[in-house]
């Protein structure tokens, strides 16, 4: 009988310690994440200290892995500023004019609207560099093909002296001719090398002389006209290349 009692308890232990086994669960606590302003706080300098890496190796025209270094420093620095400021500005300025200090409130909002201006003109400076630097490319291109254009009507305007010089040569010769021969121009009708004809033959040699320098300057002006044109054609095609960088377009041009 002992036995069995013993058994009887021993089943009564067991029962009770299943039933305490099958007693539901409590949920876990869902974690509370961060709030939505304090996200805001993080995420917005992070963009803009992305931007400002995007746009800061145009601004400071970096070409080595040294220019981007540097490029790489600012953003992050830009970066710590914007957070250290806002979150300054959010939370001690708020709380200061909370209680009564609108001076606080002020130079919170003053100091958020100056770093976001910096980062701003700094980004946006950067990012819109290459499509501005291409349109004062433009620019410069335009005017100078006016300025070789205007050049090159003028001198084509003097030109015009070729004929009058050739003229003047022509006849210079024909009288030199007629004076050596028969003394046409002389008083006395006479022929030969007397003063009329060397003096007429000093005037043909200046004439030819003039005219030989005008031929060469504008032999030259021609190759000058021609070597122009052909540089403003590599500098329109530099212009447009699209696969050159800032700073190789720069250094082309």
């Amino acid at each position: 009988m002992k036995f069995h009692f013993k058994g009887i308890k021993h089943m009564k232990r067991s029962t009770s310690k299943d039933s305490s086994d099958n007693t539901p669960l409590k949920p876990v606590p869902k974690k509370i994440g961060l709030p939505y302003d304090e996200r805001l706080l993080i995420v917005g300098p992070i963009i803009s200290g992305l931007l400002a890496a995007l746009a800061i190796p145009d601004l400071i025209g970096a070409e080595d892995v040294f220019d981007y270094a540097k490029a790489l420093l600012i953003a992050l620095s830009a970066t710590a500023i914007a957070y250290g400021i806002n979150r300054l500005a959010i939370e001690r300025g708020a709380l200061h004019t909370a209680i009564g200090t609108p001076l606080a409130g002020v130079v919170s909002v003053g100091s958020i609207l100056i770093v976001g201006f910096g980062l701003y003109a700094a980004t946006f400076g950067g990012l819109v560099k290459d499509a501005t630097d291409i349109l004062r490319y433009e620019q410069f291109a335009q005017e100078t093909s006016i300025h070789v254009d205007n050049s090159v009507k003028a001198a084509q305007t003097s030109a015009q002296v070729f004929p009058v010089l050739g003229a003047v040569v022509t006849d210079l010769a024909a009288k030199e001719t007629c004076e050596l021969e028969s003394g046409c121009i002389g008083p006395n009708n006479i022929g030969g090398t007397g003063p009329t004809y060397r003096a007429v033959s000093a005037k043909r040699q200046q004439a030819e002389a003039i005219s030989t320098a005008v031929l060469e300057l504008e032999k030259t002006r021609n190759a000058a006209a021609a070597r122009l044109a052909g540089l403003l054609s590599e500098l329109h095609s530099v212009i447009g290349n699209d696969n050159l960088s800032s700073g190789e377009r720069r250094h082309q041009l």
